[in-house]
């Protein structure tokens, strides 16, 4: 119990240098201007730019299908890419290693 209870605030020391290092700055919610849109509007004419410090993605996915696996644990995990040449891909899918698990329920 001892040991559980000395790593927690273990963990809580380290949080609390990584806020600290956080760098400070102008920032913007994107999630709230995504709200104020209207309901009908797509995400292609959605401004992706971000005021901190951190750099905004800067390549192009082209036009073109993609598809990656990778072994896993629990199986293959696989990542299908669809690129229209901007910045953000068309589509994204994502198939998680459990996936083919769950087909043996009902």
């Amino acid at each position: 119990y001892l040991v559980r209870v000395g790593e927690m605030r273990e963990s809580i020391k380290i949080i609390q240098q990584a806020v600290e290092k956080i760098p400070g700055g102008p920032y913007e919610n994107l999630e709230v201007r995504r709200f104020k849109k209207e309901n009908n509007s797509e995400w292609n004419d959605f401004e992706y730019k971000f005021l901190g410090k951190k750099p905004s993605p800067n390549f192009e996915l082209s036009k073109q299908e993609l598809y990656v696996r990778v072994e896993a644990p629990k199986g293959e995990l696989g990542i299908y890419l669809v690129g229209d040449d901007s910045l953000f891909p068309w589509r994204w899918k994502i198939r998680p290693p459990g996936f083919i698990n769950l087909q043996i329920l009902p």
